[in-house]
């Protein structure tokens, strides 16, 4: 098997073409898995739009902004496995699996801009403005969790 030699803080660490391989397929599994999800709410977000309805100027503006950024987030989240069959007879395992991660992070940002707008959009028709802050809310939430686990 091809060795690949990756210098990190702690010296020199071997690893095969095999495992580099391996980590590629788990990469592009997990895109599969996030772009899934990004397409069952685009889905549900164009659904909405398509089925119509009267909606004051922010609920439009919620919808529009959310269909945009749920497109947006599948074409990011669609990258790597583009980039995947572009460049398939890797040279440089490291440098795909560094672009995946680019990819990914960058996805993320309009991947939950749109589901707070989403949520936003859907709990509008209930409490009206009111709406900003109970999806912002959740947000806090899942952020005091993340925060939280370090304690544990």
């Amino acid at each position: 098997m091809k060795t690949i030699n990756n210098v990190g803080k702690k010296g020199k660490v071997s690893e095969t073409h095999g495992d580099a391989l391996k980590k590629i397929s788990s990469a592009i599994s997990e895109s599969r898995t996030v772009m899934t999800v990004a397409g069952v709410l685009l889905g549900f977000l164009l659904s909405v739009s398509v089925r119509g309805g009267q909606y004051d100027s922010t609920e439009m503006m919620l919808l529009l902004s959310s269909l945009i950024l749920s497109t947006l987030t599948i074409g990011l989240f669609s990258l790597p496995v583009i980039y995947h069959h572009l460049e398939f007879p890797y040279k440089d395992p490291r440098k795909f699996l560094n672009r995946y991660h680019w990819f990914m992070m960058v996805g993320f940002i309009p991947f939950l801009l749109t589901i707070f707008l989403a949520s936003t959009f859907a709990i509008y028709q209930f409490i009206g403005n009111y709406a900003f802050l109970a999806s912002l809310f959740v947000y806090v939430i899942i952020w005091l969790v993340y925060v939280l686990r370090k304690f544990r």
